[in-house]
This record gives C-alpha cells, sequence and structure tokens, in this order.
C-alpha cells in the first residue's frame, strides 16, 4: 500500500493531431515509427494515439503543455482505483473493453483515442489497458517497490548500469496477461522510439 498526493491525469492518450501542435510550435520533428511491418499511415490518424515517441519527446510534450510524465505509482493508481482491480474496469477480461492484440476488439492497429467508453478506468481514464503504451517518469529497478517509500515513490533515485525507463499499460500487440493494470515494462532507452508507446500526461493539484 502506497499514499499519492492528490494529481490529475489526463482522460485520453497524446493524439497524432495533438503531437503535431507542439511540434510545429517548437519546431521539432515529428516522431519517426520504428518496426512497423505495415503502412505507418495506419498509425497516423488525428485522432489515433501519437507513437513513435521517445521518452525525452514525451518529457518534453508534457513540459510544453505545462503538465509532467505520470509516475509509475499515478498511473497505476490512476488505472486500477483504490480498490486495485485488475484490469481498469473489473477483475475478468473482455476483449470489447480494450484493443489488444488481434482483431476481435474491432481494430487491427491504434485506435481512436476514447473507443472504448466501458473500458474506462474507475477515474473515467480511456484507454488504460491497450490501445498504446505509455511512458511513465521512472527509471526501471525490477524490486523497487520491495523497499519504495510509502508517499510518493518516484522511482529509482539513480538507475542501474542499464538505465532503462518504464512504460506502463500494454498496446494493440498485447496479450490479456500484459494488458493487467499492474504489468510493468522495462527496458526503454530514453532516446528510443518504439510502433506502440505513446504518452499521457499529468499534472499536481494545486491547493489553495
Amino acid at each position: 500500500m502506497i499514499y499519492l498526493d492528490p494529481y490529475y491525469m489526463d482522460k485520453h492518450e497524446v493524439t497524432n493531431a495533438d503531437y503535431a501542435r507542439f511540434a510545429k510550435m517548437l519546431k521539432r520533428p515529428l516522431p519517426s515509427i520504428p518496426v512497423f511491418e505495415d503502412d505507418v499511415k495506419l498509425l497516423k490518424g488525428e485522432t489515433q494515439p501519437v507513437v513513435g515517441v521517445t521518452w525525452i519527446d514525451a518529457f518534453a510534450y508534457c513540459k510544453w503543455a505545462g503538465k509532467r510524465l505520470p509516475t509509475e505509482a499515478e498511473w497505476e493508481k490512476a488505472a486500477r482505483g483504490e480498490n486495485g482491480q485488475t484490469f481498469p474496469w473489473g477483475d475478468s477480461f473482455n476483449v470489447k473493453l480494450a484493443n489488444g492484440r488481434g482483431e476481435e476488439d474491432g481494430f487491427k492497429y491504434s485506435a481512436p483515442i476514447g473507443s472504448f467508453e466501458q473500458g474506462r478506468s474507475p477515474y473515467g481514464l480511456y484507454d488504460m489497458a491497450g490501445n498504446v503504451s505509455e511512458w511513465v517518469s521512472d527509471w526501471y529497478d525490477q524490486f523497487y517497490y520491495k523497499t519504495s517509500p510509502f508517499k510518493n515513490p518516484q522511482g529509482p533515485a539513480e538507475p542501474d548500469i542499464n538505465k532503462v525507463l518504464v512504460y506502463r499499460g500494454g498496446s494493440f500487440n498485447s496479450s490479456p496477461h500484459d494488458l493487467r493494470a499492474s504489468k510493468r515494462f522495462g527496458g526503454a532507452h530514453a532516446d528510443r522510439g518504439e510502433s506502440s508507446v505513446g504518452v499521457r500526461c499529468a499534472r499536481d493539484l494545486k491547493v489553495q
């Protein structure tokens, strides 16, 4: 059990249209999409979540938007709720409630954000399981949560020799096992994007 100060999380993943505005204003290149065997245009719809963003890109986007990347602990609470359910919608997997591997959910690749109304988390967030995985702020340590602080864990202060980061949530290429809200994905490098990893921002709740 951990304690988190109040915070906000975006209801949706950042879209291609959102990211294009950021890139245009800051004169940054649009993300390239590596290792995708089909036509990359299938991932480029304006309302589809942006992919190919590196952790560095994701950090910069959230800062530009007046927000930040969520911590891993914040992401998991937003996905599971206070009761710690297995999936955002409950404890039983339902192929119709998330965009995972295969086309039974109606999509071969990423879906427009908000396509799974009944799959929202207890806090009303969309696509916290599937669609695209999402960067969080933490460096990866397999055993971190065995000794982490009780209040507002921020991830390892010093990354291990591998210096890899965490992303969460599973994607359109994930099995039901990997769509669980507790599933951790480590091994991502800060300057490397993936065809199934995007971003969702958070921000602090400022108490008046």
